[in-house]
């Protein structure tokens, strides 16, 4: 997969833009962290500072940066937060669609394959999504028309793309069974044009 340069999101968006990203007691220093994005606004859950309080940009900015819903959740402690963060800098683009993590205009999100309350935080269970492939994923295909996205596909790109963190024995344990109940699948032709598309630069993708 392309490796895409890590950059802080505020980069090319002129004062305007960072004087919206600096607002709040504790947020400026925090920049250079990854920030969740979801739809056009920055996601109100930055650890340590008031969820209802993070301003909300009238304009949808660049995501040049990691970003993941869960690196400031107050569920993740300091050391799966460590993890996560050199994880998402190891893995820069969609394992489904090969979309690359350096063109903002889709953004990419981090999936837990095995959700739910309580969901554990760890590397062994992320996958790394476009934000289009990640809606096919929970709410289904209408807005794209591409083929469904289930458990097993998403097994199947964990072990594509991320052979070494790929460990269904770990992922059937949290939920305190000894299998999954499926299997990786292939991935579907769609999606597979999608990736050969996407490798080819930035005219040739179809956000």
């Amino acid at each position: 997969m392309a490796c895409c340069r890590l950059q802080p999101w505020t980069q090319g968006h002129g004062p305007a833009a960072r004087s919206e990203g600096c607002k709040g007691r504790g947020l400026r220093n925090q920049l250079r962290t990854p920030v969740c994005f979801t739809g056009s606004a920055v996601c109100r859950s930055v650890s340590g500072f008031g969820r209802s309080r993070l301003p909300r940009p009238h304009h949808r900015l660049s995501v040049d940066c990691n970003t993941c819903a869960c690196v400031h959740c107050r569920s993740v402690n300091k050391k799966e937060r460590a993890a996560l963060l050199e994880w998402v800098q190891e893995h820069r683009c969609c394992a489904v669609c090969w979309w690359p993590e350096s063109d903002g205009r889709r953004w990419l999100e981090v999936h837990h394959l095995v959700g739910g309350a309580g969901r554990k935080h760890d590397i062994r269970q992320y996958v790394r999504l476009c934000n289009n492939c990640h809606t096919v994923l929970h709410s289904g295909s209408y807005l794209t028309c591409l083929p469904e996205l289930d458990k097993g596909i998403l097994l199947g790109v964990k072990q594509e793309c991320d052979p070494e963190n790929y460990d269904p024995k770990f992922l059937a344990s949290l939920k305190h069974k000894q299998h999954l109940g499926y299997e990786p699948k292939e991935l579907p032709d769609a999606y597979k044009e999608q990736r050969l598309r996407n490798v080819q630069g930035w005219s040739a993708r179809k956000p």
